[in-house]
């Protein structure tokens, strides 16, 4: 079940405290890669959890034309968090292909999942156990795991938190031609701008748990926007590929 992403009226409470207030996103089209941007403790976690059914919320989630919730979003959508669970005892082939019959059912071969294994180079891991991975080794294991669940929406919460630059690219690279091969809904929590200015299609940029703006990415990245949001002053400038990259300036203390 392909189809855009949309939602409206999203609310969320946890602990007695309204995280998300009310928000509406989309639609994220099917293709395309949304960027989730804004500072510590904007909601930006919470809102994935929230699509994903793994919060309790008021409002609706939408993806093409059926209205989904709880397990049935569970059953169209693979969230992957900031960092796997302790404690299970897997190698990281069995990892994969158990994550492949838990999603989906279906059977997937060993050799299909190796070629998952390489291409995030990683395939050499394939014998260890989950536990006797680095944290980054771990992130890219979890992706895998998404990844051959073959979701219709795929929520990645920081998926570089612990990879170094040669990693990141590498990852980034791979979900947005993974997003497009397969007409994936795809929305990735990201802090560093120029991540998202290279790579995505959407943003969102988030602040104390509402929407500040939201569009084509080069449109949200502006100058004003990240100085409201993160309090910093910043400038657009073309990269030596002609890309635009966001140079940061300075912190503006809180009186300015």
């Amino acid at each position: 079940m392909n189809g855009a992403l949309l939602a409206r009226g999203l609310q969320v409470r946890l602990g007695g405290r309204e995280i998300l207030h009310g928000i509406d996103i989309g639609p994220w089209r099917a293709g395309e890669v949304t960027a989730l941007l804004g500072p510590n403790g904007s909601g930006k976690s919470t809102l994935l959890r929230a699509l994903a059914g793994l919060v309790p919320v008021h409002g609706h989630v939408q993806l093409g034309d059926a209205v989904v919730t709880g397990a049935a979003t569970r059953g169209s959508t693979v969230y992957l968090p900031q960092a796997l669970p302790a404690g299970v005892h897997l190698r990281v082939l069995e990892s994969v292909l158990a994550a492949a019959h838990a999603g989906s059912g279906r059977k997937v071969e060993p050799a299909e999942a190796m070629a998952l294994l390489a291409s995030l180079g990683i395939d050499g891991l394939a014998m260890l156990f989950l536990d006797q991975l680095s944290g980054g080794q771990r992130q890219l294991a979890g992706l895998a795991q998404a990844l051959v669940r073959r979701p219709s929406v795929l929520l990645l919460d920081e998926p570089l938190s612990a990879l170094d630059l040669n990693h990141q690219l590498q990852v980034m690279r791979m979900v947005a031609a993974e997003t497009r091969a397969r007409g994936m809904v795809t929305a990735i929590v990201l802090h560093d701008l120029n991540v998202a200015l290279r790579f995505a299609d959407e943003a969102v940029m988030l602040r104390q748990g509402r929407v500040e703006a939201a569009g084509p990415v080069a449109k949200v990245i502006s100058p004003a926007t990240v100085e409201r949001v993160y309090r910093v002053t910043a400038r657009l400038e073309p990269c030596s590929q002609g890309r635009p990259q966001l140079i940061v300036d300075e912190a503006l203390s809180e009186g300015r």
